[in-house]
């Protein structure tokens, strides 16, 4: 619903027409009539050219010139990349960037802004909505077309981009418990159950890697308020931990990763050669892109390319060629574990003992 404001006191005037007013003082006309003839209080007028106000017409932003100008940066880059924002994802990315310095804003909704923010933003910034094409159900499947219009869009950076220096990100999900398996039981009998001795848990693993093998240190986010030692031993060598309300990548977990896994290991490879763009290749969740991620990527010529919609099961190099059997042979191993202690009941693996696995 569109929200009507009626303005209680003074005079409406924009920041233009307060220019103009200004430049008619400029050569020549008089305060006075400057003033009447823009609709302008000639006070406001007199500190303004004296520069006793300097600030904008109207209310103060919310987050300051420079802030929204990254933003504004960050989602014609992402426009660049293919993966132009819809206005909740504006939203999304500036409530995590408010989370993420542990800003609490009180105009904000925990911190989420509404529809006035984005109108003001795009205003602002001389930014504007199009209405995007709709598809009707058989045309947004993934079709030839639309991958060959993707492979089309990064063929020059591809081209152009040594092996080593394209990577594949993405995540997956484990749970520590067997999860359904086949049973014995009488003939006759249409459904069986199986006891479990604690609701199972979640967690996820963000990997990559290059198309010459190398892996990225993994980062392991919990099902979890809180991280503690026990759970981020016996991992692989430079793994990080974290840990979100659903156990999986949110955008503070993806930016941490990003920060802390895949920029250092990419600026310490030896094989690469200076200035080389990095291509990073991935899904294109809005959540997981926050300014800080964009602003960083921007400044390691690091381009991401952002696979098609409901794309990933064919697109997706690492959940092709290695999730399904990484996750089935995980599945397996915790069966195993559980037929081993426990014949009767399902058995859950504890949290310091999932990373060993």
């Amino acid at each position: 619903m569109v929200r009507v404001y009626v303005q209680t006191r003074g005079k409406s005037y924009s920041e233009q027409t307060l220019l103009h007013a200004m430049k008619d003082v400029q050569q020549g006309m008089s305060q006075s009539k400057a003033a009447d003839k823009h609709g302008i209080p000639q006070r406001t007028l007199s500190d303004k050219l004296r520069k006793a106000h300097p600030a904008n017409v109207g209310r103060p932003t919310v987050l300051s010139d420079e802030t929204e100008k990254q933003i504004a940066n960050a989602l014609d880059c992402l426009t660049d990349w293919g993966f132009p924002f819809q206005t909740i994802d504006l939203r999304i990315m500036v409530k995590n960037y408010l989370d993420n310095l542990n800003i609490s804003q009180p105009q904000f909704r925990d911190n989420m802004p509404g529809a006035d923010f984005v109108y003001g933003f795009l205003k602002r910034h001389k930014l504007v909505l199009r209405k995007a094409t709709s598809l009707d159900k058989s045309r947004a499947a993934v079709s030839p077309t639309i991958v060959q219009e993707f492979f089309d869009r990064i063929k020059d950076v591809i081209d152009k981009t040594p092996p080593n220096r394209i990577y594949n990100y993405d995540e997956t999900g484990f749970v520590n418990n067997t999860g359904n398996s086949y049973v014995i039981m009488k003939r006759g009998r249409r459904r069986a159950f199986k006891v479990e001795d604690n609701g199972k848990q979640t967690f996820s693993v963000m990997f990559a890697a290059n198309a010459v093998g190398e892996l990225v240190p993994p980062r392991i986010v919990y099902k979890a308020k809180n991280v503690y030692q026990n759970w981020c031993e016996g991992g692989p060598p430079g793994s990080t931990y974290g840990c979100s309300a659903t156990g999986w990548f949110n955008g503070i977990q993806f930016e941490n990763w990003f920060i802390n896994n895949f920029l250092p290991f990419v600026k310490n490879s030896s094989t690469p050669p200076e200035g080389n763009t990095v291509v990073l290749l991935g899904d294109n969740l809005s959540s997981h892109y926050s300014l800080k991620v964009v602003e960083l990527a921007k400044e390691n010529n690091i381009y991401f390319a952002f696979l098609p919609a409901n794309s990933t099961h064919l697109l997706q190099p690492l959940d092709v060629g290695l999730f399904r059997h990484v996750n089935s042979g995980f599945v397996k191993f915790v069966q195993e574990i559980a037929t081993f202690y426990l014949y009767v009941q399902n058995v859950l693996i504890a949290k310091s003992e999932l990373i060993d696995l």
